[in-house]
């Protein structure tokens, strides 16, 4: 769940990006212009064009569009560099476009290092122009500041409430699809519920001994079903009924072991340990003639264990027939779990399963 909240957060924030690069665009095309007014040079010109103009579509690629970006800007930042110089330093009238450059860089990048190009613009210009006044130096410097510090308090609460909004959506769509679960529950309940327990009653009176255990098998999946759309599996008390009713029904003595602290592994999990159980204790009754079947089910660090032997008449792994998929299944639910299966099986001796999967 971690992973998909993080995948959909970044999304946002490309999303994001791409929104204010395409944004900024024409402010880095009045710059442009206004620095051809002062000083025309075609080649600069056409390579700055050029650049927005990749940056407009470099933008959606999340691997390399940021790089691409920036590369962008600071050749836009070189150009303006090159006509202020060319049209007397700090008393330029291009020299007021600095600003506006170190909010270009502000607005797309947060990391004070990729800050660092416009910032560095002011300390190279002084240097060329050593003349320059100190309150001018001091203006810039100041509204250089004051573009970085307003830049980052507004992205800062654009980010927090961004980041609320999508929190609240989420929690939205998550009470809508726990409200859509129970309300299927309650009709599965309603519905299939009571007519699975009147046919359990008439069979009962009719003395249709089979159809009745049928019925109550499937009126126990319709429980199941609805535990799983509530998020209500208990997985110990479901093994226990699983055991007791495999028990009565076949007559097969059943000894059980189970860890308190298995009721609390997440529900789709829990489901698939109680189908391997299903599975497992159907094919004993089919196929095992056992007079007895050991159950242990623990938690050991983080690791769910589970033991199923009996003392049948056992088998040959090596010759199950292609068209039993009892194991078959067993092992894709083990492999859905990424847990690990292990069965081992002699004539006359009995089978042994043993499983574990990570939780």
């Amino acid at each position: 769940m971690s992973e998909i909240i993080e995948s959909c957060e970044l999304e946002r924030i490309q999303q994001r990006f791409i929104t204010r690069t395409r944004a900024l665009i024409l402010l880095r095309l009045c710059l442009l212009a206004i620095a051809q007014f002062f000083i025309f040079e075609p080649i600069w010109a056409t390579c700055v064009l050029i650049g927005i103009a990749s940056s407009y579509w470099a933008a959606t690629q999340s691997t390399w569009g940021r790089l691409w970006v920036f590369l962008t800007l600071n050749l836009d930042l070189a150009w303006q560099a090159y006509a202020i110089s060319q049209t007397g330093y700090f008393h330029s009238p291009l020299i007021g476009t600095l600003p506006a450059m170190t909010l270009l860089f502000a607005l797309l990048f947060h990391k004070p290092f990729v800050i660092l190009p416009p910032l560095m613009l002011l300390p190279v210009l002084t240097s060329l122009d050593p003349e320059v006044p100190i309150k001018i130096l001091a203006l810039y410097s100041l509204l250089n500041a004051c573009s970085i510090y307003l830049t980052n308090k507004i992205l800062g609460e654009e980010e927090s409430t961004s980041y609320q909004i999508w929190k609240l959506e989420q929690a939205l769509k998550k009470q809508a699809v726990i409200e859509e679960r129970h309300r299927i529950s309650r009709d599965i309940h309603d519905g299939v519920g009571s007519i699975l327990s009147a046919l359990i009653m008439q069979a009962e009176h009719a003395g249709c001994l089979e159809i009745r255990d049928l019925a109550k098998e499937a009126l126990q999946e319709t429980r199941y079903a609805i535990s799983l759309l509530r998020d209500e599996l208990n997985l110990k008390h479901q093994i226990k009924s699983c055991v007791d009713l495999f028990s009565k029904r076949h007559f097969i003595r059943t000894d059980l072991k189970l860890s308190s602290d298995i009721s609390n592994i997440p529900d789709r999990k829990a489901l698939s340990i109680l189908r391997i159980l299903q599975e497992s204790l159907t094919n004993i009754a089919k196929h095992a003639e056992a007079s007895q079947v050991e159950i242990e089910a623990s938690l050991e660090q983080n690791q769910f264990l589970l033991h199923i032997r009996d003392n049948g008449v056992g088998f040959d792994p090596q010759d199950i027939p292609r068209n039993h998929y009892g194991i078959r299944n067993i092992e894709e639910r083990v492999r859905q779990m990424e847990g690990t299966f292990e069965m081992h099986s002699r004539s006359n001796l009995g089978t042994q399963i043993e499983i574990g999967a990570s939780l």
